[in-house]
């Protein structure tokens, strides 16, 4: 599930319809950087139905990025990710999990997921 999310593109999602593709995953490479590939399973390559507070949200989220590419000025990276760093590349997992694990305690909760686990 991380890793689907940190590979996702703007491109995966409709708007229109609330639809969210998972189409690839993201996994750290042998050396440094990321390499993207397909979900393991065909049942890894599915739709999920979003709820209308999920599309407003990344909407939202879409206006933030805008003006997080303004500002990296031509330092951004134009992938088209959804959950990018501050340049538009590929987050760090562990980097994702630790700030994760962070909102939790925060807010007084408890992950019992694998996305709450170090890779």
């Amino acid at each position: 599930m991380r890793c689907e999310l940190l590979a996702l593109r703007w491109s995966d999602i409709d708007f229109e319809k609330g639809i969210l593709r998972i189409r690839r995953t993201m996994n750290p490479a042998k050396g440094p950087g990321y390499n993207e590939g397909e979900p393991k399973t065909r049942a890894g390559r599915r739709n999920i139905m979003l709820p209308g507070v999920a599309i407003e949200a990344l909407k939202k989220h879409q206006v933030y990025q805008e003006q997080a590419r303004t500002k990296a000025d031509d330092k951004w990276l134009d992938r088209g990710i959804v959950f990018c760093n501050i340049y538009g590349g590929f987050f760090n997992p562990s980097h994702v999990v630790y700030l994760f694990q962070g909102l939790l305690k925060k807010a007084g909760l408890r992950c019992h997921t694998e996305f709450c686990v170090m890779p």
